[in-house]
């Protein structure tokens, strides 16, 4: 019988599994397991069930809960001082550099080229206006002298004018531009006088005339007029007759400056004779009176 018994063992023995490795223990797997082996436990029994619930429940740890809090918590970082970053360069990079060098100093002399030419462009405009002003410039001429036509109250017209007695000797004459460019009239001065002959100085050197400024265009004319001297006197009768029979001449003369665009003045001088015989004004053959420049 004890023979039978051992061989039960042996062949029990070496019927087992294989020992397998320890596991660290799970109190939790462990506390479930044992309140289900105990529910069956107690199934088996024929006593009366009690549902135990499952009331265990992790604790919270509050230092962990302390520890989370000043983690999340926001904390201020200064950084004092940058750190030193170097780069280092290759050939590539110095080639790169120096081709950008070059680009810049052909920029340079193209901008400075450029800036030359129009320099040059700008004064060859300005030597081509000033040509353009030089060869077509303003000329003042004077012609067309005559004895007015006085009227007296009532709109009738006085006979005495022209060299006739009681004349007042008063006229007009036209000033035209005959250039190709505006000629401003800076100063006029014109008058009529009775003289035996011209003199040697001109009787208007050293005085000013009217100095109204206007600008006459060209191929425009504008009208100007002249008096006798002394002009609060008609011609008398002797005056007259030697006018008339060529003893002494009257003239119209004065001398007209302007200038033109390039601020040059320049001077128109003139000076006209009665002629009796022709009744016409006409200029005397004399370059210190009649003269344009």
């Amino acid at each position: 019988m004890m023979k039978i018994f051992a061989l039960a063992m042996l062949l029990t023995v070496m019927q087992a599994a294989p020992p397998v490795p320890r596991k660290a223990p799970d109190t939790k797997n462990d506390m479930s397991q044992n309140v289900a082996t105990k529910s069956n436990d107690q199934k088996d029994t024929p006593t009366e069930s009690v549902a135990i619930p499952n009331t265990v429940t992790a604790a919270p740890d509050k230092r962990d809960s302390q520890n989370v809090e000043h983690c999340n918590a926001g904390e201020s970082i200064r950084v004092s001082e940058l750190p030193s970053v170097s780069v280092s360069r290759d050939w590539i990079d110095c080639v790169a550099l120096l081709i950008s060098l070059l680009l810049l100093g052909a920029g340079a002399i193209g901008v400075w080229a450029a800036w030359r030419t129009l320099k040059a462009i700008e004064a060859q405009t300005v030597a081509t206006q000033k040509t353009l002003i030089l060869t077509q410039r303003p000329r003042i001429v004077v012609r067309a002298f005559y004895f007015s036509e006085i009227k007296s109250v009532g709109s009738a017209y006085s006979p005495s004018n022209g060299v006739d007695e009681g004349s007042w000797c008063t006229g007009q004459y036209y000033i035209q531009n005959c250039g190709g460019t505006d000629a401003r009239i800076r100063e006029i001065y014109s008058v009529g006088l009775v003289l035996d002959k011209l003199p040697m100085k001109r009787p208007y050197e050293g005085k000013i005339g009217s100095q109204d400024e206007a600008t006459i265009r060209p191929g425009q004319s504008a009208t100007y007029l002249f008096h006798r001297e002394p002009m609060q006197l008609p011609l008398d009768a002797q005056t007259a007759g030697e006018i008339t029979a060529g003893a002494k001449s009257f003239y119209v003369l004065g001398q007209i400056l302007y200038s033109d665009d390039l601020g040059i003045w320049r001077t128109t001088a003139f000076c006209r004779r009665y002629d009796a015989a022709k009744d016409r004004f006409l200029p005397v053959d004399d370059a210190d009176y009649e003269y344009a420049d």
